[in-house]
């Protein structure tokens, strides 16, 4: 990719794609004709490595840092890194917006590298973000082809994923442009680059050799060699001046930042600042001093200078004197910087600018101030007589950890229940109620030590459009068949909405909803195959309202009776007479008449009455009688009595056991035996036989 800006006509087009960056064509034109007779003594084409000692240009010069420890080029500054380059404030004016954005440059360099870090205010890193240096490469402070310059662009970041481009000045006096140093214009693409943003600082690094070998492209330093510098910041397309020039579009070079290379063994100090514990207090006062933090000189290869110390403190911090203002030796030596705020947001960094002569370090440390914020919702409106709840939120900022109480203030013909923190969540729920219509706004002041918050609930109470839900309970009903519940939904301060119920029946439950009538009315239809009650929650949704109830339905066994007979045993002689009792018990609500029979086969039994009336948790009952014949042969019989009453019938059997009349004994004789005898000589031989048996049973011995 070939990067050129200025004028296009320069021959190396033919071969080298150029991109323009916006000049001040005219001025460009007067300042070649002016510098071009300058150029005798160091011809177009030639670098100049001397290094002449800096020229004093107002406070522009400086001393470059030492790199101990090379800086990672990652784009992102750690807390070490650049802790001992040269640190250079720089401002950077714009055509148009906001007419300056401020910026440090840290410089360092180990012998082999030169290492240029930059922090520039800026909220977005984004395209049209352009930083660039010019290098005056032989310090002359007259602009020469060849003069190096390197430029991250993060435009070609973001489409291309390469940022960084070594370049140098070309075609001049013809014009001012700048092409990319590579194979193809003789030279390499030398050093590397990265950037990177956190939504208020955009950050740079990059790394450059200090002699590459690029001759007639790059610059050719060692550590004591003095180079000038310009720096450029383009922000979202507004195109920059060339600190520290304060015009944009016009690089001038004699009025140019001049640093010196450190050497190793280049006395030097070192800068450190310990930020204080967190304050937990928003303001300090005679009997509460502000937090204080610690800076300590120290000295680097023998520095044996002294130091000024001052400080850039943020808005809405409140710092006292750097004490003491200037160090000397011997070193170490630490300073003190107490500083407080009476608005309490968070973190306050202070940049302590440390300066002896050309060498120029800069710390940084943070007032950490912990609080805490009161915050309450507005619970959405609710009818009068019903309950709303805020939630109330304590925000702790910087770990604040002390304990905080909440108390609120009620208004008239508000009913609030109690409020209480809980110390784990820090929320609590603020619950009002009230029989007014209207708002109401509750003040909840949060408290901790000398530190008070405040917040605001409000309340509302109206006749909102709403809906109530009902649903009947049905009758018991026999298992196997379906009942149902009617559903009503009826609208309330003009409700209008289309209400959607759904149900969650038990397990052993089967339901489906179904529409009668209109829209308002359903009805839900249960079966189930399993004796028991069963409760079914139902819900109706309209938008953000829902209201839910319950109904039951309760399934029983179908109508029964029980039948039974008491005895059901018995034992009874041929020719005799034995009784039992049917018991008939209404089971599950039957009512009915029932008949009643014998089985055909017991001729010897029979019923009385044949037919028995029951009703719902009644008994009643029936005599079987049973008549065996003197002939019935002895045995056991079962008798079978079948009860039935439409479908429904049981049966009962009633066992008995026939036995026969003993034989009559005298003396041990046995009864004479008769035998009938037909005719008028029957009737004699029966009247002989009787008279004998007769006179046979008088005394054997009088009395």
């Amino acid at each position: 990719m070939d990067r050129v800006q200025g004028d296009k006509s320069h021959e190396a087009s033919k071969s080298i794609k150029i991109m323009k960056i916006p000049l001040g064509t005219a001025s460009l034109v007067i300042l070649t004709l002016l510098l071009s007779s300058t150029l005798s003594s160091n011809p177009p084409h030639s670098i100049d490595n001397s290094h002449p000692e800096a020229i004093p240009t107002g406070g522009l010069t400086f001393a470059a840092g030492w790199a101990a420890t090379p800086p990672i080029i990652d784009g992102t500054f750690s807390s070490k890194e650049w802790q001992s380059a040269a640190t250079i404030e720089f401002n950077i004016t714009y055509n148009i917006g906001d007419r300056i954005t401020p910026g440090i440059l840290y410089v360092l360099n180990d012998a082999s590298n030169l290492y240029l870090g930059v922090k520039v205010k800026d909220t977005s890193f984004n395209q049209g973000d352009v930083l660039e240096f010019f290098f005056d490469n032989n310090n002359t402070g007259v602009m020469t082809k060849g003069d190096d310059v390197l430029q991250f662009d993060v435009t070609a970041l973001m489409t291309s994923h390469i940022g960084f481009f070594d370049e140098f000045l070309n075609s001049y006096p013809a014009g001012l442009g700048q092409t990319e140093d590579r194979a193809v214009v003789g030279g390499t693409t030398d050093g590397t680059g990265a950037g990177s943003g956190d939504g208020q600082y955009d950050y740079f690094e990059i790394s450059h050799p200090l002699n590459s070998g690029d001759k007639g492209h790059d610059i050719s330093l060692k550590p004591g060699d003095t180079f000038g510098l310009l720096v450029r910041y383009d922000d979202d397309g507004r195109i920059g001046s060339f600190w520290p020039g304060e015009t944009p579009g016009t690089p001038v070079y004699s009025f140019r930042a001049q640093i010196t290379l450190a050497t190793a063994s280049m006395p030097d100090f070192s800068i450190s600042a310990y930020a204080p514990l967190p304050f937990s207090l928003a303001y300090y006062g005679t009997l509460v001093r502000p937090p204080l933090a610690n800076i300590t000189i120290g000295e680097l290869n023998g520095f044996t200078g002294t130091v000024a110390l001052s400080d850039n403190v943020p808005s809405g911090l409140s710092c006292s004197p750097i004490t003491p203002p200037i160090v000397s030796p011997p070193f170490p030596v630490n300073a003190t910087l107490r500083c407080g705020t009476f608005n309490v947001s968070g973190n306050y960094t202070v940049t302590v600018k440390a300066t002896s002569g050309r060498l120029v370090h800069m710390g940084t440390v943070t007032f950490r101030f912990s609080d805490f914020k009161v915050g309450a919702s507005d619970p959405a409106p609710v009818n009068p007589g019903e309950s709303a709840v805020s939630t109330v939120s304590v925000y702790l900022i910087n770990g604040f950890y002390q304990p905080v109480v909440l108390t609120d203030t009620v208004p008239p013909g508000l009913d609030c229940g109690a409020i209480t923190l809980d110390q784990i969540t820090h929320t609590a729920a603020l619950s009002c109620s009230s029989m007014t219509l209207g708002s109401f706004t509750v003040t909840i002041d949060g408290t901790s030590g000398a530190l008070s918050h405040t917040t605001t609930a409000t309340f509302t109470f109206a006749l909102l459009p709403d809906f109530t839900l009902t649903a009947s309970s049905p009758v018991p009903v026999i298992v196997g068949t379906s009942a149902e519940s009617i559903i009503t939904v009826t609208p309330l301060n003009g409700f209008a909405g289309v209400v959607i119920v759904t149900d969650i029946a038990p397990v052993n439950l089967s339901c489906l909803i179904t529409s009668i009538l209109n829209y308002a009315t359903r009805v839900l239809v249960c079966t189930s195959g399993i004796v028991g009650t069963y409760k079914v929650t139902l819900t109706g949704w309209s938008g953000t309202l829902s209201h839910s109830i319950n109904t039951t339905f309760t399934f029983i066994p179908p109508p029964d009776f029980t039948f039974t007979a008491n005895p059901a045993n018995m034992t009874v002689q041929a020719g005799n007479t034995a009784s039992s009792s049917l018991i008939l018990t209404s089971l599950n609500g039957f009512t009915g008449t029932i008949l009643l029979s014998i089985d055909s086969s017991s001729s010897f039994a029979s019923l009385d009455p044949q037919s028995v009336t029951l009703y719902d948790g009644r008994t009643g009952s029936s005599m079987l009688t049973i008549r065996p014949s003197s002939t019935l042969p002895p045995g056991r019989y079962n008798i079978r009595i079948t009860a039935v009453s439409g479908s429904t019938s049981h049966n009962v059997t009633v066992q008995i056991i026939v036995t026969t009349l003993p034989a009559q004994r005298i003396l041990g004789l046995n009864p004479p035996t008769f035998y009938m005898a037909t005719g008028f000589l029957g009737v004699a031989i029966a009247i002989a036989a009787s008279l004998l048996f007769l006179r046979r049973k008088r005394p054997l011995y009088p009395l």
